[in-house]
């Protein structure tokens, strides 16, 4: 079922697509990474690099170190 966008999600990802991945900003949103990846491209804005990897930061948030 679709689940519309809150305008705080809307802002978290405008905030944080540079610099989390979108596999991150997914988990984060509870929502799919196909989801996050649509409404990146739907706003016009720029994908960062290769999400196969996560960063030491998304990392520890992830696993509460």
């Amino acid at each position: 079922m679709r689940k519309n966008w809150t305008q705080e999600e809307v802002e978290y990802l405008e905030k944080n697509y540079e610099s989390k991945s979108i596999k991150f900003i997914a988990k984060k949103l509870g929502r799919s990474y196909d989801s996050v990846a649509l409404k990146l491209q739907r706003s016009g804005l720029i994908v960062r690099g290769d999400d196969q990897y996560i960063t030491i930061s998304d990392f520890c948030i992830l696993t509460d170190i």
